[in-house]
């Protein structure tokens, strides 16, 4: 080994330190400095502004491409309102005059209604639980002949309520004679397009000459159909008409207004130009009507890009197909409302037609049954230009070249090109809509950020990656901001008998189906309407599970007796038993801490003082001690630690049994742990404020029990563990590490909390080893914890803030397969919709610290810094817990 060190040292190293120009070791710090500069302006000049110089010329080309393809559509709509064309003049169009006929019986005239076409109207929804009712009541009253027409619901919902409030809508209609059916599937293979494609292949759609498709918020006119049909009618070429949107929430806000601008372009002038010099444009995917031989011989619905409409429409077309846009007929519909709406909405916009012209060009190349011109029209005009060039050049050119030619002074944009162009371009899309011109600034500022979104999904589309056959519902809000912004007074209600409940019944078991017609007083609200029917007053216990709970069979054998034999008991509690404790660290650290106080905190104050909190579930009332206690209360957001308060200072007692258990399934998401530990903190410190005073002045119950309800339940347990371990373990330690003229003693701030941590784990054995994780996220908590215990106290607005915790069941042990998901697409929540700013502050100041410590204190603070701020920065990151799937 030392001979080896000797003939690298003595051969090796002056070999390759030869190559090393001896002057460069003779360079000062400006020497340096300065010939990294020429070696800068070389490339600068050499490969940066040469190839910025060539870009501002690709992008001038393509603001030209953009330009002429505007103008020349503008001169098509100008000629076509100056010459007064109208679909009707174009295509024959004759109203449908049924022939009268005589009834000897009934001695009246009555018209043939065989003189109508039969009408499919589809209905695709999923999960549309706030506006599922515009369309089917809309749809049920369209003026067609009730024989010569039939409603199909086709609900992909995954959710069961909403299944049933949707079926219930349709017997609605069906009792008042409308021929309504109601179609559903076992999974979603191919989305729309595949629920569309199942819907035709039932027995009754055979004798349909036509087929109307309407998605769930659009609400045509009654006289839609008489409009509509009558050119299908006449013109046997036909094979789509579509309609107008008209937007019933375009003035709802600045978003919305800008939103009506663009559409207003699309539909007055590419759906016109299409139309009438073409006819061809794309079915918008809803608001049109299908000949349903014009589907069968484009080889029907194809689930292979996002926009089946488009794919359709293009096939159609390339078997010979025309298409009829007629402006004059509206069809009410909503814009998107929310910016995560509007920004998937138009990714799938933009991907579906760059993945479905990857997939189809070179069909439409070879076709022969339609013109050259068309073929230019098609794959220049309407793919190349508008569905591409126009998103690629707005982003790149205005948000990328622009800005990095600040710092390239030598690069020359044309004035022509970033100014003139692009402002005639601007003022020829706005002009459809005159009425919103004041807001032109706003319209180009969002187009300009949306185009981003839209350059990503196009280049999904083109390379054909994963996410281009991500389908992502566009979420609508229906009236629900119209009728009422108070939560609490959200109609949630229909039916008293639900299809989903019917088995039970069936079967013999009394159940009973109870909606309200609001949300007032949210769980405790609902838990004492439930106690106001007639039925109720034969019973004497009540028993409460929430929805994710699931006891034994043999669960009230076990509680009751307890009641029955002692009655100075109000309540026997069990204990909770959790099926995904192992899912991931984050639900095995809720088990560490849930197991600690069900087996020290529950079965102290059971077996001390017959007092505990009652924990929402998996618990057997006495109605008499609900009753005397003045019932459920919602003043706070832990009503079942009111109740209990206030069935204590009436002398019931309470017995928790941990031989009892209760499934049920723990919180595996960050965001849903967070909510849940600030409804949890919240509560009790908001009725400590409101009730501390009832508690000292009561005069039933004990001194001693007195001092623990208040101090060991209330202050210790409830308020000052969380304070302290935000204050001083991520706040003033960290602090100290700038100061280290403060002492902080070793007993306080190691031992004794290591013998906490040690008693805290305890009765989780198995789990040791996660001790550190436990300490660092329990901190990381912590930090929601006080600030929801300081919302209780002072009674602010979000002290009666409540968010039910979500629950994912059993739907991440269902098939991967994101087709065959009953519940929605497999992956994973975006990273800026998975960000909490309070984490990420706090984890970047311990970081700063953590490195003030390890460059300038070196007290050795460092280590738990790093730790503690890492674990900060991944909650702020939503990197902990279970990634749900999402819509």
């Amino acid at each position: 080994m030392e001979g080896f060190k000797q003939v690298v040292m003595d051969d090796w190293a002056p070999f390759i330190t030869s190559y090393v120009h001896e002057t460069l070791f003779q360079l000062t710090k400006y020497d340096i400095i300065r010939e990294l500069g020429l070696i800068w302006n070389v490339i600068r000049s050499s490969i940066i502004v040469p190839v910025l110089t060539v870009s501002v010329y690709l992008c001038s080309v393509m603001i030209l491409m953009v330009f002429v393809e505007r103008l020349y559509m503008s001169g098509i709509i100008y000629y076509v309102m100056l010459s007064g064309f109208k679909p009707e003049k174009r295509y024959k169009f004759e109203a449908i005059n049924p022939v009268e006929h005589s009834v000897e019986e009934q001695g009246e005239v009555q018209k043939c209604t065989a003189d109508y076409p039969m009408v499919l109207v589809q209905i695709p929804m999923y999960n549309e639980r706030k506006v599922y009712k515009l369309s089917i009541e809309a749809v049920c009253r369209l003026s067609w002949p009730s024989d010569r027409i039939i409603v199909q619901v086709l609900d992909d919902s995954t959710d069961p309520l909403i299944k049933d409030l949707v079926q219930i809508e349709c017997r609605r209609w069906e009792k008042e004679g409308i021929n309504i059916r109601y179609e559903t599937r076992i999974h979603r293979n191919g989305y729309k397009a595949g629920a569309l494609k199942e819907g035709l292949k039932h027995s009754y759609v055979e004798g349909c000459e036509f087929v109307a498709i309407f998605d769930a918020d659009f609400q045509p006119e009654p006289d839609y159909l008489h409009r509509i049909v009558p050119y299908f009618i006449h013109n046997p070429e036909i094979g789509l008409v579509q309609a107008q949107w008209e937007s019933t929430n375009s003035r709802e806000c600045i978003m919305t207004r800008i939103q009506e601008v663009s559409l207003n372009f699309h539909f007055k002038v590419e759906q016109e130009v299409g139309s009438f010099a073409y006819a061809f444009f794309s079915f918008n995917g809803t608001a049109g009507v299908w000949r349903l031989t014009t589907i069968d011989e484009a080889g029907g619905w194809n689930a292979r890009t996002t926009t089946e409409d488009l794919d359709l429409s293009l096939r159609a077309s390339l078997h010979g197909w025309k298409f009829v846009y007629v402006s004059d007929i509206k069809v009410k519909s909503e814009l998107p409302r929310t910016y995560k709406a509007l920004r998937y909405q138009q990714h799938r916009w933009s991907c579906g037609p760059a993945n479905l012209f990857r997939k189809m060009a070179m069909d439409i190349i070879r076709n022969k049954r339609i013109s050259l011109w068309r073929k230019i029209y098609v794959i220049y005009n309407f793919f190349l230009v508008r569905k591409m060039i126009t998103h690629i050049v707005t982003f790149t050119f205005f948000c990328v070249i622009i800005p990095t030619c600040v710092m390239f002074p030598e690069v020359a944009i044309p004035k022509w090109g970033a100014v003139y162009i692009p402002t005639a371009i601007t003022l020829l899309n706005i002009i459809e809509t005159p009425r919103s011109i004041h807001l032109l600034a706003f319209w180009i500022s969002l187009e300009t950020v949306m185009s981003m979104t839209r350059i990503k999904a196009i280049l999904i589309g083109l390379l054909d990656r994963k996410r281009a056959s991500e389908w992502v519902v566009t979420e609508k809000l229906g009236d629900t901001l119209l009728n009422s912004n108070d939560s609490n007074s959200l109609p949630i209600k229909l039916s008293r008998k639900p299809p989903l409940l019917e088995r039970w019944e069936n079967e013999g078991i009394n159940i009973k189906y109870e909606t309200r017609a609001n949300r007032n007083g949210y769980k405790a609200g609902g838990l004492k309407e439930g106690l106001k029917h007639s039925y109720v007053k034969e019973c004497e216990f009540v028993a409460i599970f929430d929805a994710d709970f699931q006891p034994d069979p043999d669960y009230l054998h076990r509680t009751v007796p307890y009641l029955i034999h002692n009655q100075e008991i109000g309540l026997v509690q069990a204990q909770w038993e959790y099926t995904n404790s192992h899912e991931c660290i984050m639900t095995r650290i809720q088990e560490l801490s849930l197991n600690f106080h069900f087996k020290v905190e529950q079965e102290v104050g059971s077996y001390a003082y017959a007092f505990f909190s009652f924990n929402g579930t998996a618990g057997v009332w006495r109605l008499t001690a609900i009753n005397e206690a003045g019932g459920w209360n919602p003043r706070t957001t832990t009503e079942d630690l009111d109740l209990s308060l206030r069935a204590s200072l009436r002398g019931w007692k309470f017995v928790y049994v941990s031989d009892i258990k209760v499934k049920c399934e723990l919180p595996s998401t960050y965001k849903a742990l967070r909510y849940q530990q600030h409804r949890w903190s919240c509560g009790p410190a908001n009725l400590f404020r409101k009730m501390v005073m009832d508690i000292i002045r009561n005069k039933r119950i004990s001194f001693w029990r007195k001092i623990y309800v208040i101090y060991n339940f209330f202050l210790a347990r409830k308020m000052v563990t969380h304070i302290i371990s935000f204050t001083f373990f991520c706040v003033i330690i960290p602090m100290c590490v700038m100061f280290p003229e403060v002492d902080i003693p070793k007993w306080s701030a190691v031992y004794i909390p290591t013998t906490i941590m040690l008693l805290n784990i305890i009765e989780t054995p198995r789990s040791i080893h996660l001790l550190v994780f436990w300490i660092l996220l329990e901190n990381v908590l912590s930090m929601t914890r006080i600030k929801a215990i300081y919302i209780g106290l002072l009674d602010r607005k979000r002290a009666n803030e409540w968010v039910v915790t979500e629950k994912l069941g059993e739907a991440l042990l269902i098939s991967e397969d994101s087709n065959s998901l009953p519940i929605k697409a497999s992956r994973k929540l975006p990273l800026l919709e998975r960000i909490y700013l309070m984490e990420l502050c706090t984890g970047t100041f311990l970081f700063f610290c953590a490195f003030y410590d390890l460059v300038i204190t070196k007290s050795g603070k460092y280590i738990y810094l790093y730790l503690q701020g890492g674990a900060f920065l991944i909650c702020g990151l939503g990197y902990v817990g279970t990634q749900p799937p999402y819509d």
